[in-house]
C-alpha cells in the first residue's frame, strides 16, 4: 500500500482516485465549479460533465453529510495480502482535506454512499 494520500487539487470538492500497486491510477473528481473529470487507467484527467447549480449543491451537501470525519483514514481487511491496490478518497471539508484509504477488497458504507451520490448527480445531469 503507498504510504502517503496523493495531494487533493486545489478547487476540488472530492475525489476518488484507485492506485494499483505498480502505480497506476484511475478515477474520478468533482471540482467546486461542477466540473466532473474521470481518468480512465493510464490516461489523463478530463472533464466528461458539468453539474448545474442544483445539483453542485446536492453534491456539496452529500460531502458535507457523508460523515467521513467518523470513518478511519486507513481501511484494510484483516487478510490483506501484498500489493494491494487503494481507494484514496479525499473530500475537502470545513476542516481541511480528509483522505480515506480503502485497501484492498475493503468496503467502508460511508465511502460507498457518497460515490453513489455523486455517481447519480453526474448521470442525472448528462440524460439532461
Amino acid at each position: 500500500m503507498t504510504g502517503l494520500s496523493p495531494p487533493l487539487p486545489p478547487g476540488v470538492l472530492v475525489q476518488a482516485l484507485y492506485v494499483t500497486d505498480r502505480g497506476g491510477e484511475a478515477g474520478w473528481r468533482l471540482r467546486d465549479d461542477g466540473r466532473y473529470e474521470s481518468r480512465p487507467h493510464g490516461e489523463d484527467w478530463r472533464t466528461v460533465a458539468t453539474l448545474d447549480p442544483d445539483r453542485l449543491a446536492a453534491a456539496r451537501a452529500a460531502v458535507a453529510e457523508a460523515g467521513l470525519e467518523g470513518v478511519s483514514e486507513i481501511n484494510a481487511p484483516p487478510d490483506l495480502g501484498e500489493g494491494e491496490a487503494v481507494l484514496w478518497l479525499q473530500a475537502a471539508l470545513p476542516g481541511g482535506t480528509r483522505s480515506i484509504a480503502v485497501v484492498g477488497h475493503a468496503r467502508v458504507p460511508e465511502v460507498d454512499a457518497l460515490s453513489g451520490r455523486i455517481t447519480a448527480l453526474v448521470t442525472d445531469s448528462e440524460s439532461r
